[in-house]
């Protein structure tokens, strides 16, 4: 038999599936997990000052239905102040670095 239910917005990954039938609980763990984030297109000069703390929009899919824990990257730095604006958005001041063709 089975039972079926609807999964609300969220974000993670090898999440448990907890289902409670008359008081008794029954876990199937790392059942579950929600698609990765994708960065589809970065809306910013191509170049900055290796001073960094210059604004870029990153937009994609999957970045969460609310204001999760958000960390970006540009190359192996996290991105200074990262702000969630959407499921499909996030703002992040570019770090001080150097380096040049360094992925999002």
């Amino acid at each position: 038999n089975k039972v079926s239910c609807t999964v609300q917005p969220g974000v993670g990954n090898m999440l448990d599936a907890i289902a409670v039938i008359g008081g008794q609980a029954g876990t199937l763990s790392a059942a579950f997990t929600y698609d990765a984030p994708t960065i589809l297109t970065i809306k910013s000069s191509h170049n900055a000052p290796t001073t960094g703390f210059v604004s870029l929009t990153m937009a994609g899919a999957n970045f969460g239905s609310q204001d999760f824990t958000t960390q970006f990257r540009v190359g192996y730095t996290e991105c200074a102040g990262a702000i969630w604006t959407s499921d499909s958005s996030v703002r992040c001041k570019v770090p001080v670095g150097t380096g040049g063709y360094l992925a999002a």
